[in-house]
């Protein structure tokens, strides 16, 4: 899988498409790293993503489990 020069997204890969899938799965999972492994399972991220604590996936990640969570 080749990926794009800017963002390291494989070029059949969009950040929105990652944004959707972590928006419909956040009630399903405990926190954002829960969520980001099964954006892993389901779209085999680049393991620097994983690694890279300031990479957006992280961010988006918490944004949707924040999104999912009921507030007081």
């Amino acid at each position: 899988m080749t990926h794009d020069i800017d963002m390291g997204l494989p070029r059949d890969l969009s950040r929105r498409q990652i944004r959707v899938f972590l928006d419909a799965n956040a009630e399903d999972y405990d926190g954002p790293t829960a969520l980001v492994e099964a954006a892993d399972l389901a779209f085999d991220l680049p393991e620097s993503w994983l690694d890279d604590p300031d990479h957006w996936i992280w961010d988006e990640a918490f944004e949707a489990n924040e999104r999912a969570r009921p507030k007081p």
